[in-house]
Order: structure tokens, then C-alpha cells, then sequence
């Protein structure tokens, strides 16, 4: 195998990994709190009422379309279904962003984030990564035969995906400390 082929495998098994993280995360969050998932399938207009049982069924498939992603197993097929749901999601924030609707996401959780243009400018970020995902791993052998390799992939994906949530939360994290009058930078 070639080096830039194995790099090139690499980066796209790292983030097809890193979208899986995501997924997982994303999908926990939703089975631990499915109330908050069904609301917001109710704000975007996807559920007539909320219920306990909605929210569990949307956060089981995020968390089964992650472990596919992370697994490695058919990943053209995972990254396909992950660019899909991205994209599907991405249709819904600006369908509601055009209708002029403003209640909280609860993306990842959060009751606090309000659907914004920032909302959708970073789902279609996550989609088109997903695409990108998909489109490279038509013609690569993403089964990689290395465990080693496997485990890197894994590993690296999930410290992707780490990284940038922590990041994303410290402007977050810097508010909550002014608040507080503790210094802030």
C-alpha cells in the first residue's frame, strides 16, 4: 500500500471516527434526557407531542448510527447515513430559521442553545464533513487490517471530538465565570 493512500485512509477512517464520537455523545445525551430530545422534535415540527418513548428512539439511533461509524464496519454506508441525518437535521434548522421560530435547539443536550444561524452554519459544516466522509471512503478499503491501525483511528476520532466540544464550550465557560466575578480573559 502506498503512503499517501494509507494517509489518505487514515484521515478519513479519523473522521468518519470523530462524526461517530459525535453521534454517540449526541445520542447519550438524548437517552439520558428524552424529554428534551422530544421537545425539540416538537419545535422542529417533526412530533405531534412530546413523549418519553420519541425522545429514547431518537437518541438509540444516534448512538447506533455512532458505534457504525466508529466500528468501521461497511463505513461508505455509515458515512452515507451520518451525511443524510446531517443534512436531513441541517433542512429542519433552516426550515425553521426561515419561518422565523426561535426556541432552544437542545443540540447536544444543551436547553440553553437557541436555534441561530450559528446552529446551522455548524451542521452544515458537520454534514458536508460527513459527505466528505462518505464521497473518500467510496474507493478506500476503510476494513482496516491493522488493529493498530483500527485503534488509532478510534482513538484519534474520539480525541478529535473531544477537543472540539471542549473548545466549543469555553466561551460558554468564560460567561459563566464573569457571572460569578471570577477574572475572565
Amino acid at each position: 500500500m502506498e503512503p499517501q493512500w494509507f494517509e489518505r485512509e487514515l484521515a478519513i477512517g479519523i473522521l468518519a471516527s470523530s462524526l461517530g464520537w459525535m453521534f454517540v455523545i449526541a445520542g447519550a445525551i438524548k437517552v439520558r434526557h428524552p424529554w428534551l430530545a422530544s421537545l425539540a422534535m416538537v419545535d422542529f415540527r417533526v412530533a405531534r407531542a412530546a413523549s418519553r418513548r420519541n425522545g429514547l428512539i431518537h437518541g438509540l439511533g444516534e448512538v447506533i448510527i455512532g458505534v457504525w461509524l466508529v466500528s468501521g464496519i461497511a463505513p461508505t454506508g455509515a458515512c452515507v447515513v451520518a451525511a443524510t441525518a446531517l443534512t436531513g437535521f441541517t433542512a429542519l434548522i433552516v426550515r425553521s430559521l426561515i419561518h422565523g421560530d426561535q426556541f432552544p435547539c437542545r443540540c447536544f443536550g444543551d436547553g440553553d442553545s437557541e436555534l441561530s444561524s450559528a446552529t446551522a452554519l455548524r451542521t452544515v459544516a458537520l454534514a458536508g464533513l460527513a459527505w466528505v466522509a462518505a464521497v473518500g471512503s467510496f474507493d478506500l478499503a476503510l476494513n482496516t487490517r491493522s488493529e493498530s491501525a483500527r485503534l488509532l483511528i478510534v482513538v484519534a476520532g474520539g480525541a478529535l471530538t473531544v477537543t472540539t466540544m471542549l473548545v466549543a464550550s469555553i466561551p460558554k465557560l468564560l460567561r459563566w465565570n464573569s457571572l460569578r466575578g471570577y477574572v475572565s480573559l
